[in-house]
């Protein structure tokens, strides 16, 4: 990488940089293009240089936190949902959780920002990469006709989604390898399992509440 490159990977990365501290204290419809280039410390011919408007940035942003994550699941085999254990060897699902955590502020905060679309794209990427594969015909011919394979696959990875959004919005944010124990536990459990871990006296949302930890 050249000179060159190297300087417009790190501009690229004050603004992204500069968007994550400014949403944490205020809206993105709030921000402005001036408050960007303060924060980070950029002119603005040089923001205009590589982003139309904020609108482009955080959409940027958001693309560059999924294609990392994409790649993660390019180097390691697909992950079975329905074959996951403690043994992490060759995961791509637990090296996508070593990569959250180590992002977990920037990701906390843009999923929590009602204008990103973060959420709604790692939602697509693991839909298209996570590998899903159905029960063997031996044991298919006792399930109900009448659930839609589209419905049993969307909940199965909205189940995904909620355990990492569950996780990375809580204070503090768990290590990874303790959260990647957790997440196949509860792959395990049926709905009417997991309300025995239900703890009436606690608010519902889980143990924690508060600002994100950053």
């Amino acid at each position: 990488m050249n000179d060159h490159n190297i300087r417009s990977v790190t501009t690229k990365r004050q603004l992204e940089q500069a968007l994550c501290k400014l949403l944490r204290d205020q809206s993105f419809n709030e921000i402005t293009v001036a408050q960007l280039l303060t924060t980070a410390h950029v002119s603005r011919g040089t923001f205009y240089r590589y982003y139309a408007d904020k609108y482009e940035l955080l959409a940027t942003y958001e693309d560059h936190l999924t294609g990392a994550i994409a790649s993660i699941f390019t180097s390691f085999m697909k992950p079975d949902v329905t074959q996951l254990t403690t043994k992490r060897s060759n995961d791509a699902f637990y090296a996508m959780l070593i990569y959250l955590y180590a992002h977990r502020q920037e990701v906390a905060v843009l999923i929590q920002c009602p204008a990103s679309q973060l959420e709604t794209k790692v939602r697509q990427l693991v839909l298209e990469t996570v590998n899903i594969v159905p029960a063997e015909s031996s044991t298919r011919h006792n399930l109900l006709p009448t659930i839609p394979s589209g419905l049993a696959q969307a909940l199965v990875v909205d189940n995904i989604l909620t355990a990492l959004t569950y996780w990375l919005t809580q204070t503090p944010v768990l290590p990874p390898t303790l959260e990647y124990r957790i997440f196949v536990q509860t792959r395990a459990l049926a709905p009417t399992e997991l309300v025995n871990y239900i703890r009436p006296d606690l608010p519902v949302g889980g143990e924690q509440h508060g600002k994100t930890t950053v």
